[in-house]
This record gives C-alpha cells, sequence and structure tokens, in this order.
C-alpha cells in the first residue's frame, strides 16, 4: 500500500514499524495488496485477512473505524488480497501504527489474541492532515458581486423573497454539498416631495414631504429624528434635512430591531432613497445694518 513492501518470512509475528512511515493523506483512498503463503507448502486451511489502523493515535485498534479493510470472507490455499483503505477526514495527523493480521478460520480476524496458524505485522504510516480544495459557485450568479467566492455580497434587486443557492465541491475528495437560503428584498419606497422653509433669525423651521411611511435624518442615512410628515427644527443657520421612506413590508423581525418605536436606531442601510430638504436662516436687512453700525 503506497509503497510499502516487507520481506516474506514465516513468523506469527513481525514488526516491521522501522520501515519508513508511508504517507497517507486523510480523506483519501488507497489501494492495497496483500499476499498471503503457506510456510510449510502443505495442509493450507481456509484464512481471512485484516487490516487495522489507530487513526486517533490513541495506542489501540478499539475505535469503531479503525478497521480499516477486511475481504470478508475466508480463502483456502495461497493467494493475493486486493482492496482499497480509506483514511478518515477526522484521522489524526502524525505517526500511527497499522496491523495487518491473517487467521486461519477467521472471517474477520481482530487485532489482537491468540490464534494457533497465522501472522500479524505491524507497520508505521504518517497520517497528513486533510486539506480539502473547495470551489464555490453561488445562485443565481448574476446576484452576487463574486458567485465564485467564499464570501460575496448579494446585489439581486427583486423585491420580495429570493431563493439562493451556495454549492461547495472538495476537488480532492470529490465531496459536494447544496445548501438554500432565502433573502427578502424590501422594494424602494418613491422618493419623497419635499417643501423646505426659511425663517427670519433663530427660531423653528418646518419643513414638509409627502410620501408613505415618511421618517427625517439630519443626514443621508444617520439617526432617526421625527417619523411624520413633518420635521420641526429650532435652528439659527441654513442647513439641510433628509427624508425617505420606510419599506411598506418592512419585517422588523428580519432587521432586528422596530425603527418606528425606536427612533434613535440607526437607519442608513435602508434600502430607501432619499430626498435632501434645506432650510434657509434669513437675517433681515434693518437688523442686518443695526450689526454693521
Amino acid at each position: 500500500m503506497n509503497n510499502i513492501q516487507s520481506t516474506p518470512n514465516c513468523a506469527t509475528y513481525t514488526d516491521y514499524t522501522s520501515l519508513p512511515a508511508t504517507n497517507l493523506t486523510a480523506g483519501s483512498t488507497y489501494p492495497i495488496s496483500i499476499s498471503i503463503t503457506d510456510c510449510e507448502l502443505a495442509n493450507f486451511f481456509s484464512a481471512g485477512t485484516a487490516v487495522y489502523i489507530d487513526f486517533n493515535r490513541d495506542g489501540d485498534f478499539l475505535d469503531a473505524n479503525e478497521l480499516a479493510y477486511t475481504n470478508n470472507t475466508t480463502i483456502n490455499g495461497p493467494h493475493i488480497v486486493n482492496g482499497s483503505v480509506t483514511i478518515p477526514v477526522t484521522a489524526a495527523a502524525g505517526v500511527t501504527l497499522m496491523r495487518v493480521v491473517n487467521t486461519e478460520n477467521a472471517l474477520i480476524p481482530t487485532p489482537t489474541g491468540a490464534y494457533g496458524y497465522g501472522e500479524t505485522e505491524d507497520y508505521s504510516v504518517n497520517i497528513l492532515s486533510f486539506n480539502p480544495t473547495l470551489t464555490y459557485s453561488w445562485s443565481p450568479a448574476s446576484d452576487f458581486s463574486n458567485p465564485n467566492a467564499a464570501s460575496t455580497t448579494y446585489i439581486g434587486t427583486s423585491g420580495g423573497a429570493n431563493v439562493i443557492t451556495i454549492s461547495i465541491l472538495d476537488t480532492v475528495s470529490g465531496c459536494s454539498n447544496t445548501e438554500n437560503a432565502t433573502i427578502y428584498v424590501s422594494p424602494v419606497p418613491a422618493t419623497p416631495v419635499c417643501e423646505g422653509d426659511t425663517i427670519c433669525g433663530q427660531g423653528d423651521v418646518v419643513l414638509t414631504a409627502t410620501g408613505s411611511d415618511l421618517f427625517w435624518t439630519a443626514a443621508n442615512g444617520g439617526i432617526i429624528l421625527a417619523y411624520n410628515d413633518t420635521l420641526v427644527q429650532n435652528v439659527n443657520a441654513s442647513g439641510s434635512a433628509y427624508v425617505r421612506g420606510l419599506p411598506s413590508n418592512l419585517d422588523t423581525t428580519t432587521i432586528g430591531y422596530d425603527p418606528i418605536s425606536n427612533l434613535s436606531a440607526a437607519v442608513g442601510f435602508f434600502p430607501t432613497l432619499a430626498q435632501g430638504m434645506w432650510f434657509r436662516v434669513a437675517i433681515p436687512k434693518e437688523l442686518l445694518s443695526r450689526v454693521l453700525m
């Protein structure tokens, strides 16, 4: 198996662990060929063969998956056993023990214990960590900034519930997995129609807008100042505010809070169009002349 070769001998036990440990990669499958012969060249009885590997490196072969191979039958006479051994992806990395056992009249020879006729051979194998080479595929591809990246951005614009699919393929083992998820896209409300205000000197400006479920912010995405059609602010200099509409199907569970009842929440992530609304603070000429005197 993977270049492990030993010299045949007539002994009930042989320790070949001094031979160089062959590399076996977790997640890979290797062919194995075992030659069974008879030292007496006569009276060859039916015998079974098994291969055990201490995959978790705990010093025994008692764990459920450590019977790595058995031909599950008994064969009479000299023969060659051919099969394969798969190294689990969970196998512990490092040098560990592999034991090959052939005993007469045993369908699946045990890794330890006494037997009348047969042989046990021990080898060292070096388990290499599982390093999958993964490819990613997001679909629909047009809805993602990079449909073949492990991490990408959803850029789909279709309103409502959108089912997306991620498929992952391990090009080393050929294993794959596919999962679906649903992304909810709220429609973009129409841009509100706004009307500004002009005041003389410091005082209250009144900004009004026409739309549906409107809220106001000091910047284009920021802390909510008010939730209604009108914003009243006490100001002493010209400036602006922004108004936008909440999505008609706003799902407060999905976004994690209710902006209507929590006006201090950040709203910059809402997919809505904001309308800037300017207000002007004017100084009457007679007041200006007094300032200049």
